[in-house]
Order: C-alpha cells, then sequence, then structure tokens
C-alpha cells in the first residue's frame, strides 16, 4: 500500500520539509495512467472528429492542434511524478487500432510528457491482469484512470458510465491506489497534485538534477558541491543541467541524456523535446531551444551569423563554387579548413585555396580566412582566445547576457611563421604542444608589443562578442522565433564557449561558439578562475529563478535582471542593442 510521511530525501544531501497532510510515496511506486478523458478531454476529442457520425480517434492525427483544457495541467503534473523519481507507465484500450503504438508515442511526445513505458490492451479489462502483476509490496502504484465506457455511443460522449465492476476490483487490489479520474468534476489533476506531490515552492538550497548518463561530469560534480546554491537531486529538480551539446550527443534522445532507461519508441532528439518540455514556475534549463542546430557546428553557425563574422568562410562542400571566385580575389591568402563534427584540432589544415581544394573530405565542415597577422605572445609565438558568455534570458529587450572576463589563452609550443606545419597553428590540436595560461596572465606579463593597446583590444574583445550574441542569436532564437518557441515565462539559460584570434592590429575575429564548455580540470590561475565561475553562474542564475514574477513579461525580465546584478563579481553585463 501506499503511505503519508511528513518528507522526502534527495539521494541523502538534503530533506525537503512537506505538509503532514500530502500523501506522498515510497521509492519504487510506479504511476499508470490511461490516456482518454484522463491526459486529454475525450469529449473535446470526440467533437473533433466525428465524421459522418463515425468517431475518429485524435491519434490518426498527432500533429494537429486539438483545443484541449486538460492537456497543460496533465503535462505538468505527469512530469511531476516523472521527476520525483516515478516510473511513468501509460496505459491505454488502443491495441486494435491501426499503428496505435507509434501513434500514441508521437502524440505524448508531441505534447511533452515523460514516461518510461506504454502498455496496448484490446479493452479497459485487460488492464486488470497488468496491474496485479506489476503492482507489488516493492513497486506499489498510483493508477490514474475514469473508467468510463460509451463513448462510442451515439451522441457520442453524451451517454458513458462508470464500469463499477472494474473499480471495486481495483479498490481490493492490496498495492493499487486507485484514483477514479473524473474530467470535469471531482478529482481532477489539480486534486491529484495536491494530493501525492503538493505545492511547487522553492526551498534553499536549490536541487540540481544530473546530466547525461544520470551523473554530472566530474569538475561540474565538483562545482555544485563547492556552491551554497544547490545539491545534487536524481529525483527532481529546480535546475536542469545537461551536460553533453555538441553535434555528437545532437541525435540523442532525452531519456538517453538523462541516462533514463525507457521502452518506449522514441526518436525525437533531446533538443526538441526540451524545446516543448514545459517547465514549471520554478524550474530552469541550461539550454536555450535552436543553439544546437543553428550554431552548434561551423557549418551552421557561419551560415546563421555571417553578417557579424569578420573572417570570409564558406560551407563545404555547398559554397565551393562561392569559396574559388573569392580565392581568385585574394590572391596569396591562407585559408584553413574545419570539419564540422570533429574537435580538438582533428581534421583541420592549412593552406592556400588550391591546397585546400586538393584535400580529399568526405564530410562537411567550413573553409575560413586565416588571420596571417595573429597577435603573439613575447616569445614570438601564436595565441588564440576562450572566453565565456552567459546568456540569462533569450527572451528580454534586449537579450540579457554578461561577459566573464577571466578566461584563458592557448600558447602555441613553437614560434610563428606562415609556412609553419598545421599543428603548430592549430592551437586546440593534440598535436601542437600549446599551452594554456589565464587571460589576466597573459595581458600582464606576455604582451610585449607596445601597438597593442590594452585596453581597446579588450573593449575590442566584448563589441565582436556582443555584435555576434546580440545580432545572430536573436534572428534565430526566442520565445517567439518561428522554429524554436516554447513558453516566454520559462527561464532557459545557455552558458557559451567562444573562441577568438587577435591581429597585430587589435581587431577581433571569432572562430566559434561552444555550448558544451570543456569541463577539464585544469591548473594555477585558470583552474581558479574556472571554480570562481561556475559558483558565479550558479548564484546569478538562483537569483534569476528567484525573482519576482512580475503581471507582465516585460515586469518579470526586469525583475530578473535586477535579481541577476546584484549577483555579478566576474561577469559583467554585455552591451546589446
Amino acid at each position: 500500500m501506499l503511505y503519508g510521511y511528513v518528507g522526502y530525501v534527495c539521494v541523502g544531501f538534503f530533506f525537503l520539509t512537506v505538509a503532514e497532510t500530502l500523501h506522498s510515496f515510497e521509492e519504487g511506486t510506479q504511476l499508470w495512467l490511461d490516456v482518454d478523458n484522463v491526459l486529454a478531454d475525450s469529449r473535446e476529442r470526440i467533437r473533433s472528429h466525428v465524421v459522418d457520425g463515425i468517431l475518429q480517434s485524435s491519434f490518426k492525427y498527432p500533429s494537429e492542434v486539438i483545443v484541449d483544457p486538460v492537456l497543460p495541467r496533465a503535462v505538468e503534473v505527469c512530469n511531476r511524478f516523472f521527476w520525483r523519481g516515478s516510473k511513468v507507465n501509460i496505459i491505454t484500450a488502443r491495441k486494435s487500432w491501426p499503428n496505435a503504438l507509434n501513434t500514441t508515442n508521437a502524440w505524448l511526445q508531441q505534447h511533452g510528457f515523460l514516461y518510461h513505458s506504454i502498455h496496448l490492451t484490446n479493452s479497459a479489462d485487460d488492464k486488470v491482469d497488468i496491474l496485479s502483476r506489476v503492482c507489488t509490496a516493492k513497486n506499489s502504484c498510483i493508477f490514474i484512470d475514469d473508467l468510463r465506457s460509451g463513448w462510442h455511443t451515439l451522441p457520442v460522449g453524451e451517454n458513458t458510465h462508470v464500469k463499477l465492476n472494474l473499480v471495486n476490483i481495483y479498490r481490493k487490489l492490496p498495492y493499487i491506489e486507485l484514483e477514479l479520474f473524473h474530467q470535469p468534476g471531482f478529482n481532477t489533476w489539480i486534486d491529484i497534485e495536491n494530493k501525492y506531490l503538493g505545492p511547487d515552492s522553492l526551498t534553499s538550497p536549490l536541487l540540481l538534477r544530473s546530466g547525461v548518463f544520470g551523473h554530472l561530469r566530474g569538475e561540474l560534480h565538483n562545482h555544485v558541491n563547492r556552491s551554497k546554491n544547490f545539491v545534487l537531486s536524481t529525483t527532481t529538480f529546480h535546475l536542469l543541467w545537461i551536460v553533453k551539446q555538441n553535434p555528437l550527443y545532437q541525435s540523442k534522445t532525452f531519456y538517453e541524456q538523462l541516462g533514463v532507461k525507457t521502452s518506449t519508441l522514441l526518436t525525437i532528439p533531446w533538443a526538441e523535446t526540451l524545446q516543448i518540455l514545459p517547465l514549471q514556475q520554478n524550474q530552469m534549463v541550461n539550454s536555450i531551444p535552436g543553439v544546437i542546430e543553428m550554431f552548434g557546428t561551423k557549418g551552421a553557425m557561419y551560415a546563421n551569423a555571417r553578417e557579424e563574422l569578420s573572417l570570409k568562410s564558406f560551407r563545404f562542400p555547398v559554397e565551393m563554387e562561392n569559396f574559388r571566385v573569392t580565392a581568385e580575389l585574394m590572391p596569396g591568402t591562407r585559408w584553413v579548413y574545419k570539419p564540422d563534427n570533429l574537435s580538438n584540432g582533428i581534421g583541420i589544415y592549412v593552406g592556400t585555396a588550391d591546397e585546400i581544394l586538393k584535400k580529399p573530405s568526405n564530410g562537411t565542415g567550413v573553409i575560413q580566412q586565416f588571420i596571417h597577422n595573429p597577435l603573439l605572445s613575447r616569445d614570438g609565438k601564436k595565441v588564440d582566445f576562450r572566453y565565456y558568455v552567459l546568456v540569462s534570458s533569450m527572451d528580454s529587450s534586449p537579450l540579457r547576457s554578461y561577459f566573464n572576463k577571466n578566461g584563458y589563452v592557448r600558447v602555441a609550443g613553437s614560434s610563428f611563421s606562415e609556412s609553419a606545419s598545421t599543428e603548430s597553428q592549430i592551437l586546440n590540436s593534440g598535436k601542437s604542444r600549446s599551452t594554456r595560461i589565464s587571460t589576466r596572465e597573459f595581458w600582464e606579463n606576455q604582451v610585449v608589443n607596445t601597438s597593442v593597446r590594452i585596453e581597446k583590444v579588450q573593449e575590442n574583445i566584448i563589441k565582436a562578442i556582443s555584435s555576434v550574441i546580440g545580432g545572430a542569436l536573436p534572428r534565430h532564437l526566442g520565445c517567439k522565433s518561428k522554429r524554436f518557441s516554447y513558453n516566454c515565462e520559462d527561464i532557459r539559460f545557455q552558458l557559451i564557449g567562444v573562441d577568438l584570434g587577435i591581429d597585430v592590429n587589435d581587431n577581433v575575429h571569432i572562430f566559434e561558439f561552444g555550448f558544451d564548455p570543456s569541463l577539464k580540470v585544469r591548473s594555477g590561475d585558470i583552474r581558479d578562475n574556472d571554480i570562481a565561475m561556475y559558483s558565479e553562474i550558479l548564484s546569478i542564475m538562483e537569483a534569476s529563478l528567484r525573482a519576482e514574477r512580475g503581471v507582465t513579461h516585460v515586469y518579470t525580465e526586469v525583475n530578473r535582471a535586477q535579481a541577476e546584478s546584484k549577483a555579478l563579481n566576474t561577469f559583467v553585463r554585455m552591451p546589446i542593442n
């Protein structure tokens, strides 16, 4: 049976007290849910799909928009059970429908339901055998069903009745808590939420759910443990941190990213699921819908941010003719080829246009103008830079972002010359023998060229990054964007690693963005800076989450901005027009 108790333990880190009247459930409790008239309003669906007097299932039209008053709350409460650690199972008497499993999966995923399995039966009566077997003393069940029949009796939807024989059977089963669902009427989603979950309120410290494979990568785990803002949880979250946000993981499902095992036919990539996933008022996630699709690969970034980038670039192979024409107008220019889905300098080569075109490549990538006069270190070695930007809101006007002044510099292992090997010029290559120092160390001790005006260069860095962040991102992303829309009240933020180079004329050139900034354990100033940066990010976003919600979205964003400003230390607000 199910038992009530006063608290909820989050993997031993933190005890969250709740009201004594709350009917909670033990670890291992399963949630079983019917679909029609439970997750969705059958009457609304029937009215929408009666054709020539015959009831048509909306599951045959999973992409069709249906006005359904039950859906928003159903998704919210169902997903709260999921985050609380319940195994969520869908069970519906649709086995005889054509392609029932695929279309039911598509409908559930499209509306943002999080669940572990689907079970199809021929009738409501057949559910009894399944539930009586799987609901045990160790894994008890909450079963939500309306147990109504007569939906097909004319006039459709208006002549239904509760199957009392099934109600009596379930009431006698010792490990099943039947929630007889009525919509409208009593025992609605609001009632069920209040009974089992209680109010969704912020507590201190907050909760962070782990990322890929169910575990935060080691260094992020350490950053969280050092902070006073969050503790780790595997059963609920106020901040969901997705660790792997790069092209290699783009096709993974949301469940694969979380490390949750399911038996469902899931095909939607994690970023698409995250876009439609309803966030509750006290939840936020570190991924802005669309960043991976529009800026996650080098080719996508250069295509979608070309107006703001200073270096000429061409997508390979689709823009090769444009590249040939441009290269003829720029004789003597050296170019660099970068494959789309590789990193750490793998597959990169530098050369003239003819040399680049002769190199074999079976994939896609970018050919970019190579900086022939790069800024050099004190001892004549090529350098490039990594800085970090926190975008706390795409949906303020203008978007709100913060620049962290403490990045790091990659310094080549040998002196620079245009004829040097590719390995020595591509500084993130494992063959370059490059080293890393903090940006503070570089600007204070490694610049001897008196023509380099340090303050001016640093201003140019912020201007160059602001141009791309404030220009390219809003053209494609945001809650009102055509392709990547989401609820404007959601808190969706993004940490961006920006790789850039500087030439001897103080010009700053953006190379690429990374949405999966490295969490490698570094040493010295760089490690100290990383620790301070992640601690500050968690403080900023906690302040944002706690900010008072205004009567309008504009007021909410103003309150969030004010709250975030009080948590700034090494981050500074970026000037975005």
